[in-house]
C-alpha cells in the first residue's frame, strides 16, 4: 500500500519544497526593495543634510546658519543645559545682526550695483553685435548673424 502512496507523497514533497523556495524569494526580494529604499532615503538625507551645509553667498549662509542654530537649540532645549543654550542664543544673535547690516548694506550699495549691472548688459549687447557684424563679414549668406543681430537666444532655438 505504501508502493502506491509514493507518487503523492514525492509530489507533495515537491510542491512544499517549491513553496519553500518561492517564499524564500518573496522574502529576498522585499528585502532587496527594503534595503534599496532605505539607501533612497538615506541618499536623500545626506543630499538634504549637503544641501542645509552649503551656500554660494553670504545671505545665504546666514539663512541657513540660523536654520542650523535653531535645529541645535531645539534640540539641546530638550536636556536642559542653560549653558549651551546661552552660547547659541548669542550666536542666533550674532547671526540676526550680521542679516540685518549685511541688508541694510545691500541696500545702501543698491543704486551701485544696479549701475554697474546695466554697464554689463551694454557691454554683453556690444558682444553680441561684433559677432554678428564679424558672422556677417565671414558668412554675408548665413543666418546665425541675422539671428545674433534680430533675435533673443531662446527664440533663436525656437526657429530652427
Amino acid at each position: 500500500m505504501s508502493k502506491n502512496y509514493q507518487p503523492l507523497h514525492d509530489t507533495a514533497r515537491y510542491a512544499q519544497a517549491e513553496a519553500t523556495d518561492l517564499r524564500q524569494q518573496l522574502n529576498d526580494l522585499q528585502d532587496r526593495q527594503y534595503e534599496a529604499q532605505e539607501r533612497r532615503r538615506r541618499e536623500l538625507r545626506e543630499a538634504a543634510a549637503e544641501e542645509a551645509r552649503s551656500a554660494s553667498t553670504w545671505p545665504e549662509a546666514f539663512r541657513k546658519y540660523a536654520a542650523i542654530l535653531a535645529d541645535e537649540y531645539r534640540t539641546i532645549e530638550q536636556y536642559d543645559v542653560p549653558v549651551a543654550l546661552a552660547q547659541i542664543t548669542e550666536q542666533q544673535n550674532e547671526c540676526r545682526a550680521a542679516q540685518s547690516s549685511w541688508q541694510a548694506a545691500a541696500a545702501e550699495i543698491a543704486p551701485e550695483i544696479a549701475e554697474l549691472e546695466a554697464q554689463i548688459r551694454q557691454l554683453q549687447e556690444g558682444i553680441r553685435l561684433l559677432v554678428a557684424a564679424h558672422l556677417k563679414a565671414q558668412f554675408p549668406t548665413g543666418y546665425l548673424a541675422d539671428a545674433l543681430s534680430e533675435e533673443e537666444p531662446g527664440d533663436f532655438l525656437q526657429t530652427i
